[in-house]
């Protein structure tokens, strides 16, 4: 029988490790499929990939929520930790799509 606190804190902990390396593996495969695009399909691409990412993200955190009656401050600070971490993954994707942002500003004007 698992101890319920150090035990949930475990599985919890284990739970978010598997989300990263899952977003890890996901960014991996879509950088080797992008090489397939260019020009605006490769940005258009990014922007969608983005967006699916951003969403996968609100679902990792909500399977980490749904999987434990606990809702304290260790649960949020290992969701936030675990959002922060997968941000960091596709942070180059944000980066382009601003710079896209940026530059129909300047078209635009």
């Amino acid at each position: 029988f698992i101890n319920s606190d150090t035990g949930m804190r475990r599985i919890l902990f284990d739970i978010s490790f598997f989300k990263i390396e899952h977003f890890k593996e996901l960014k991996h495969q879509f950088d080797k499929i992008r090489r397939d695009y260019k020009g605006k399909e490769e940005i258009n691409l990014v922007f969608e990939f983005q967006a699916w990412m951003d969403n996968k993200i609100i679902i990792a955190e909500k399977d980490i929520i749904d999987s434990t009656y606990r809702k304290d401050d260790e649960l949020k600070e290992l969701i936030n930790t675990m959002k922060n971490q997968i941000r960091l993954i596709i942070f180059d994707l944000r980066i382009e799509t601003l710079k896209c942002h940026i530059r129909r500003e300047i078209d635009v004007r």
